[in-house]
């Protein structure tokens, strides 16, 4: 009989790998009781050499393979909080469904949303677009609420390099990559103060998210926004607030134009106290998210304080002085002092000249670490630093990342000698 001849010494020892690799694979779970469900495998390893006859071996090999599986639908591997950072920097496929032009000047995209792209009001998408050979990173404000589980929704103004070329050559149907969402400036959660939000210009598109989720999901909360632009022609989702406004009891919508004598519904001049004074019923009360050109931001900013409202209850956020203090040297001081840089695979050194950066410095040296925005933003060059201390200004990685020693060289600055994995 077949199954009566038993196998032989190397079919014995291909079978226990196997349930070895199953048992190993089941350990790597990160759940404690992990080796609970790791233990058929083992049996199934050990009983191989007493069971030897073929098609026991068979049986119990199928039956490891189905216990692995279900295993893996019913208690899936978890990540570790280091491994969830490291996905947050990859770079994923999402799918146009719709495009609509919001003004002259600005484009929504509607992008399919993948598991794992949860955000909450006010954050942005980090986009990766290609042109000739070349990767450019640009960062996007969400303008659709959270709520939405199947889309979200940038809204792009026409202006420069990477959103022309979305507003000429992206379509329904094309793909963009993107990392998942990040940001500090967020809708203020767990506070039932009043909420004031004020925008200038294309700044609008993360306060939009902001008031539609506050139609969605908070009804009870008194919002205003005050909407800044310098024509009218410029006015983005005019429609949609309007009826966002008709929705919501406590929502007021008021949006001025500086540029030329205001058109119907429209208010002429620039958001100042009065308009404060007369959309806000409880100035002192209220939190104040401003988003917006840094001139408007610290105009805005400086009448707030004048009216008393405490800078606690002021929260801000502009993308393009971010990232362009983000690639600077923290303070503006260089330090004379020589600093050597060690590149640990690379085998390379070299000596850091006063305000050059790592990234810079490694470069220089012959060590090519992959980047893109070279302004802490996109995380490509992000890089384990190994020994040494520096000073890593970009707020996009996680504490945990932060702690197991990585860092951004483009805007990493070394305090003394350093020594990066690269």
């Amino acid at each position: 009989m077949f199954d009566a001849i038993p196998a032989s010494s190397s079919v014995l020892a291909f079978v226990t790998t196997v349930h070895a690799v199953l048992f190993v694979l089941r350990l790597q779970s990160g759940r404690r009781w992990a080796w609970w469900l790791a233990l058929p495998s083992a049996l199934f390893a050990a009983g191989t050499w007493v069971m030897a006859l073929p098609a026991w071996l068979a049986l119990a090999v199928s039956g490891d393979i189905a216990w692995f599986g279900a295993c893996h639908l019913l208690a899936p591997v978890r990540r570790g909080p280091l491994e969830e950072a490291e996905a947050a920097h990859r770079f994923v496929p999402l799918r146009i469904v719709e495009t609509r032009d919001e003004s002259a000047s600005i484009r929504t995209f509607r992008l399919s949303r993948p598991t794992g792209f949860d955000f909450v009001p006010g954050q942005f998408l980090t986009v990766q677009v290609t042109v000739g050979e070349r990767r450019h990173v640009r960062c996007y404000s969400i303008s659709s609420a959270p709520e939405n589980e199947e889309y979200l929704e940038i809204s792009v103004r026409r202006q420069g390099l990477v959103s022309g070329l979305l507003h000429a050559a992206v379509k329904t149907g094309d793909t963009v990559h993107a990392r998942r969402p990040a940001g500090h400036f967020v809708y203020p959660f767990g506070d039932d103060r009043p909420l004031v939000l004020l925008a200038g210009g294309i700044g609008v598109t993360p306060l939009m998210a902001m008031v539609r989720h506050a139609v969605a999901a908070d009804r009870h909360r008194s919002i205003a926004l005050l909407y800044s632009v310098r024509h009218a022609g410029d006015v983005a989702f005019r429609a949609d607030l309007e009826q966002l406004e008709r929705r919501h009891p406590r929502l007021r919508v008021v949006i001025t134009v500086t540029g030329q004598r205001a058109a119907s519904g429209l208010r002429h001049g620039r958001i100042d106290a009065a308009v404060i004074r007369d959309a806000v019923a409880n100035p002192l009360e209220s939190i104040y998210m401003i988003c917006g050109p840094l001139p408007m931001i610290d105009a805005t900013r400086s009448m707030l304080g004048a009216l008393g409202i405490p800078s606690e209850q002021v929260r801000f956020e502009a993308f393009e002085a971010a990232a362009a203090s983000g690639a600077k040297l923290p303070g503006g001081d260089a330090s004379d002092t020589p600093k050597k840089l060690t590149l640990a695979h690379s085998r390379r050194e070299a000596d850091i000249e006063p305000g050059e950066s790592l990234l810079d410095a490694a470069e220089r040296a012959g060590c090519e670490i992959p980047s893109i925005c070279r302004s802490g933003v996109c995380g490509t060059c992000r890089t384990r630093l190994v020994r040494g201390r520096a000073r890593c200004t970009s707020e996009t990685l996680a504490p945990v990342e932060r702690e197991n020693g990585f860092v951004l060289p483009c805007v990493t600055w070394a305090d003394d000698d350093c020594e990066l994995e690269a």
